[in-house]
């Protein structure tokens, strides 16, 4: 599974690296769900299962991370870029991986 998420987050740093879009894309690079990450890694092709695979492995080598709340704070603080359109169930910051 570690295999999957590093090759997975390669591609997305790659896309990043060559300036591509990141939002509104399929991602044809797909981690293997985790099971404690089912419900968060339903639809592996969006962004939002990239930042939730940033998210549980920065949680693990940073515990005090607070990369999470700085991506919540980037899409308030860009609202003409929605959620929705990269994968972002409704809810998203009340599921427990985005808590504090």
């Amino acid at each position: 599974m570690l295999a999957s998420w590093l090759h997975a987050l390669s591609y997305l740093r790659n896309l990043a690296a060559h300036h591509q879009r990141l939002w509104n894309r399929t991602y044809t690079i797909k981690p293997i769900q985790a099971k404690q990450y089912a419900a968060d890694l339903q639809d592996t092709t969006r962004f939002y299962a990239q930042a939730v695979m940033a998210e549980v492995l920065l949680k693990v080598v940073s515990p005090d991370t607070h990369w999470g709340q700085r991506l919540a704070d980037l899409l308030a603080e860009h609202p003409k870029v929605r959620a929705d359109r990269l994968g972002f169930p409704a809810d998203w910051r009340n599921r427990p991986l985005w808590q504090p």
